[in-house]
């Protein structure tokens, strides 16, 4: 039987954290490249950008907790 501990919980939640910031920088870039397209993608790009800021306001919400 795993015991949690708070070591194991705090480095879990970084792994999270970190994930989550690849995952704000990949929409980032998503974001860019439909920048680069047509006026059609430009939803996308808008699209994109909000959820690597919501991401990036989420992150931030434990980090001023700390």
């Amino acid at each position: 039987m795993k015991i949690l501990t708070p070591e194991l919980v705090s480095s879990y939640l970084q792994w999270r954290a970190l994930e989550e910031e690849y995952d704000a920088d990949f929409l980032e870039k998503c974001a860019e490249r439909f920048d680069g397209a047509r006026e059609s993608f430009l939803n996308n790009a808008e699209a994109h950008r909000l959820r690597a800021r919501n991401i990036r306001a989420s992150l931030e919400i434990p980090r001023g907790a700390n």
